[in-house]
């Protein structure tokens, strides 16, 4: 990987995950420590149950969400495309994988393994918080579109990006619940997110990003 292929994957990574003071020269150091990995259509990338040992960055291609049900098919949650990142939330929370990845297309990932990812959230240099604040950004967006779906299952209506009703939507029967949980389960665990409107995320500064920010002052 060129210095170049980095930048222009850490723009595109950033413009999908926008917040205060991001850094493309960081973003572009931290992807420099992911090993790059090409899998072809129809590989399997992780699979539902694993440990989680790493996350991952999409920069070109694909991914399609599988999820295993008792007594069923594995079932698609959704479909990721480049740019975008998945499988942190298993080294946040220590979880298993929730569900199995597939290449959907001939697919880049750059892989950060677990132990960069904590010696990364314990980094104080302007790569380890925006990385920080990369997973913040993320983790928050699921958050926020999860909470969305869930007002729209159990009351029934559609909901804007500002919880204001907009109109009703059908009557929920125990199918429609069922898709809406699933749908709810994927956004929240990081598969299926709509990310409009919620481009304006404001961070609070906490010590970590304080004496950052106070030392890259002194240095002027």
């Amino acid at each position: 990987m060129t210095v170049e292929q980095r930048k222009g994957w850490a723009a595109a990574l950033l413009q999908g995950h926008d917040f205060s003071g991001q850094n493309v020269d960081a973003i572009e150091k931290l992807l420099g420590r992911c090993e790059r990995r090409i899998y072809q259509k129809g590989a399997v990338i992780c699979t539902e149950g694993d440990p989680g040992e790493a996350l991952f960055f999409l920069v070109d291609g694909s991914i399609e969400v599988q999820k295993a049900f008792p007594g069923t098919v594995p079932r698609e949650l959704a479909v990721l495309n480049a740019p975008a990142m998945f499988g942190h939330m298993s080294l946040v929370d220590g979880s298993k994988r929730s569900a199995t990845c597939v290449a959907g297309d001939t697919t880049t990932l750059l892989v950060l393994e677990k132990s960069s990812y904590e010696a990364l959230m314990e980094d104080v240099t302007e790569v380890g918080t925006n990385f920080r604040r990369l997973m913040l950004t993320s983790l928050t967006r699921q958050l926020l579109a999860g909470n969305m779906r869930l007002r729209q299952a159990l009351g029934g209506f559609e909901i804007n990006v500002k919880g204001e009703v907009i109109s009703a939507t059908e009557q929920l029967t125990e199918d429609l619940l069922n898709d809406e949980l699933l749908e709810m389960a994927g956004i929240l665990e990081g598969w299926t997110v709509d990310a409009s409107g919620f481009s304006e995320i404001v961070l609070v500064e906490d010590e970590d990003m304080k004496r950052t920010r106070e030392s890259e002052q002194n240095k002027r």
